[in-house]
């Protein structure tokens, strides 16, 4: 008989460390935001207006599922809404949006059963909840089929939606291989961009990896991006300090299990671009990357992500993973995309169903406005002057 553990403190949440990982290298998603490592940092940081929820399913002892679960509390007295998230999903006040990228319930053995314990849990505990707002979650998992089955044995609805695409580049055997699977337009302005960076003088391609030079790395990586488009558009990661100091910490936590990856590209031993990657489970996966506005004319992004590709295929890693966003400049590189759905599951009470229509599906159907869309234009171009 399986058997359910709630772990609401921070201590029970670190005494979990020695199993956690190894539990997630069973899993039917086996992802870098799903590991130990990464909730521990983003809890140590980003706690604050959170509870921990996280459900521990075990068999005969044995663990077999881990729901690494938060209820984030907004608001006060009769307009306080409870949100039971995935930890690293929750969008951060300061920055709008959630750092996790995919994520999912760890699901070792018996997916139906442990599944059905968690869910089963987490409905006799309605009163602690009001909506639930599961992101990111891959299109195909057990999880998503599992979710939308719920309304047939709990007094609740279920919206699924797109969340994201993200794109990646199957490896195969050579770097020439791929680059003739690209077009010859894309070949082409890859020479043309190799040369005018020449013409800036003897770039170098730097790799950093695990704990080597863990804090001078995130530096150069910081300057970058103080320096890119992306800060004059204020839209760098960086920007905020809560946020950087994340990073900084992460960078140490996952250097020491070899999973921090950065490149740079540097012009006289200072360096103008960077890929912030991490290499996991046989995949490398990039995280956020921006170059010195200075010399966007040579395209340092294009030339840094092809070098990682080479060297990932050198190293027979299986996959190049974009992640979350099929912005224009990723499909550059692949066709390949893969999708992550957001699941919103309310009560049907009326306190659940009035913050799932103000939370969720108002936005949405404001987001397909085009008079809405028509008036932010506006606005934008306003405040652009």
């Amino acid at each position: 008989m399986l058997k359910i553990e709630l772990i609401e403190t921070e201590e029970e949440l670190l005494a979990l460390e020695g199993e956690w990982n190894a539990v997630l290298s069973r899993s039917l998603t086996n992802t870098f935001f799903q590991t130990f490592e990464w909730i521990r940092t983003w809890w140590e940081h980003f706690h604050q207006g959170r509870r921990l929820f996280t459900l521990v399913v075990k068999d005969d002892g044995r663990i077999i599922g881990i729901a690494p679960l938060m209820i984030t509390v907004q608001g006060a007295g009769p307009l306080k809404l409870r949100t039971l998230q995935l930890i690293g999903t929750g969008a951060l006040p300061f920055l709008g949006l959630g750092l996790a990228d995919r994520m999912d319930l760890i699901i070792a053995d018996r997916a139906e059963e442990a599944l059905s314990c968690i869910f089963d849990f987490i409905f006799k505990q309605r009163s602690r909840w009001d909506v639930m707002d599961l992101l990111f979650i891959p299109a195909q998992s057990v999880t998503v089929e599992f979710i939308e089955r719920l309304p047939q044995q709990y007094h609740c609805s279920v919206n699924k939606r797109l969340a994201s695409r993200s794109p990646y580049v199957a490896l195969g055997s050579s770097y020439e291989e791929y680059l003739r699977s690209r077009s010859r337009n894309f070949r082409k302005k890859l020479a043309r961009s190799e040369r005018l960076l020449s013409e800036h003088g003897d770039a170098r391609f730097e790799r950093h990896r695990g704990t080597e030079s863990v804090a001078e790395v995130m530096n150069s990586v910081f300057a970058i991006a103080e320096r890119s488009w992306k800060t004059e558009a204020a839209s760098s990661l960086f920007q905020q300090k809560p946020i950087a100091n994340f990073f900084k910490s992460l960078a140490e936590t996952v250097g020491r299990r070899g999973w921090f990856d950065v490149s740079l590209i540097k012009l006289a031993d200072q360096a103008v671009a960077y890929e912030l990657c991490f290499s996991y489970n046989g995949r490398m996966l990039s995280y956020n990357c921006a170059y010195d506005s200075r010399y966007s004319n040579c395209s340092p992004g294009t030339l840094l992500t092809t070098f990682i590709i080479k060297n990932s295929i050198a190293e027979q890693l299986a996959e190049y993973d974009m992640l979350r966003g099929d912005e224009e400049y990723k499909l550059r590189f692949t066709d390949q995309l893969r999708e992550e759905v957001q699941l919103v599951v309310y009560k049907k009470g009326l306190r659940s169903r009035i913050a799932y229509w103000l939370k969720f599906a108002l936005k949405w159907r404001l987001h397909k406005s085009k008079v809405v869309w028509a008036i932010h234009d506006r606005l934008a171009k306003l405040f652009n002057r």
